[in-house]
This record gives structure tokens, C-alpha cells and sequence, in this order.
């Protein structure tokens, strides 16, 4: 039986690893605000003799220290998982992105080669093969020959579109991912800022990815 697969599914992936390396990139710093707090009321009020002060300012630091490599090991570890999600999508996707024999419906071509097929059905054609680079690239390539010959702009146009045609999926990861690593750098403040829209840009971004799928399977 014959499988969807859809850019989505990954894309959730990605947007599961965020959600929970977000929440621990807050607690970590929540702690390290706490202990700068600490610090300023510390340095505010004092110490009763030097040592006091070179101890508690030995914590704070080694303190500091712990938290901020804690966050630096949070965030490789979240960007070796997105690259881990980016290598599945890629050995599923990859393959139909690539223009192999396999994917080549030869009946289909006889049939652009012939010369008969009318515009409307070319167009039709882009839809049959959704998802299958090799037969978009062949189509294109026909219409953008054909058009251009025939001097009918709308086959030039999609011809021009799909004749070079490569399956978008990895530009939707690598957005999303890239507006996860904005809400988790060094810098908190900005960071929470970028956090408060992650939702609303990750949403489009679905959106746009929503018809991007190949069909595996026995039935392809």
C-alpha cells in the first residue's frame, strides 16, 4: 500500500526538540539570574573580612561557570539533533529529489514526446507527479521547450518553474531550525523576544510545508 510522506512530519520533530531544550534553556537561566541577583545583594551589603568575600565570590564564579557550560551543552546537543532530524528527512526524501531512472513514468514521456498532449493536460501533468523530481524536471523541461517554440507564455512560465526542480524540504527545516537557535543563544533577552514569536513563525511555516510529501510504497 502506497505511504505518504510529508515534510511535516519532521518539521514536528524539530519543533518537539525546541519545545523541550526551550524549557530547559529557561530554567538554566532563571538559575544564573538568581545567582547574579545573589551577587549584586552580596556586593551591595558586604563582607565582614576578605576571605568571606574571596569564598562567596569562588562560588559565584564556579557557580556561574557550571550553569554556563550546562547551557553550552544544551545547545550543541540540540543542534546535533536537528541535524539528526535534517539526515532522516534526507534519506527519505533524497532520493526522490534525485532525477533516477525509477522515478521515470516512460509512458508519460512518450506521450510529451508526441507531441499530442494539450497545454491544459500538460499542466495536469505537474499535479500527477507531485513529489516525484525526475518527472517534474521532464515536464518542465517540455513546456519550457514548447512554450517557448509556441510562443504561449503560461507553458514557458512552467516550464521556466519546474524544469530545474528540486523538492523544497530541506528549506523548511532549516528555517525553522534557524528560529530555534535565535531563541537560544547567549544572550537571553533577546532571545526570550525571538521565543515569543517561535510559535507564530513555526505555524507558517507548516503551512507552506503542508504540500510538500512523496508517496512511497508499492503503489508509487
Amino acid at each position: 500500500m502506497a505511504q505518504y510522506r510529508n515534510v511535516t512530519e519532521f518539521l514536528t520533530k524539530i519543533r518537539e526538540t525546541y519545545n523541550k531544550a526551550r524549557e530547559e534553556y529557561t530554567l538554566l537561566n532563571d538559575r544564573l539570574d538568581k545567582i547574579e541577583a545573589l551577587r549584586v545583594r552580596d556586593i551591595k551589603r558586604g563582607w565582614a573580612n576578605p576571605q568571606f568575600q574571596k569564598e562567596d565570590t569562588e562560588t559565584y564564579q564556579k557557580n556561574k561557570a557550571e550553569i554556563k557550560k550546562q547551557l553550552s551543552e544544551l545547545i550543541n546537543n540540540t543542534n546535533a539533533e536537528y541535524e539528526k532530524i535534517k539526515a532522516e528527512c534526507e534519506a527519505v526524501f533524497g532520493e526522490y529529489d534525485r532525477a533516477t531512472g525509477k522515478k521515470v513514468d516512460l509512458a508519460t514521456v512518450e506521450l510529451l514526446k508526441s507531441g499530442i498532449l494539450r497545454p491544459d493536460e500538460i499542466k495536469a501533468l505537474i499535479n500527477d507527479f507531485n513529489g516525484n523530481s525526475a518527472m517534474l524536471r521532464i515536464i518542465g523541461d517540455y513546456a519550457y521547450k514548447r512554450g517557448k517554440e509556441e510562443k504561449d507564455n503560461e507553458l514557458f512560465a512552467i516550464g521556466t518553474q519546474y524544469k530545474d526542480y528540486r523538492i523544497p524540504y530541506n528549506e523548511h527545516l532549516d528555517t525553522l531550525i534557524m528560529w530555534g537557535q535565535k531563541a537560544m543563544r547567549d544572550d537571553r533577552g533577546l532571545s526570550d523576544g525571538i521565543a515569543r514569536v517561535y510559535d507564530e513563525q513555526a505555524d507558517r511555516i507548516f503551512a507552506e510545508a503542508e504540500n510538500i510529501y512523496i508517496t512511497v510504497g508499492e503503489n508509487e
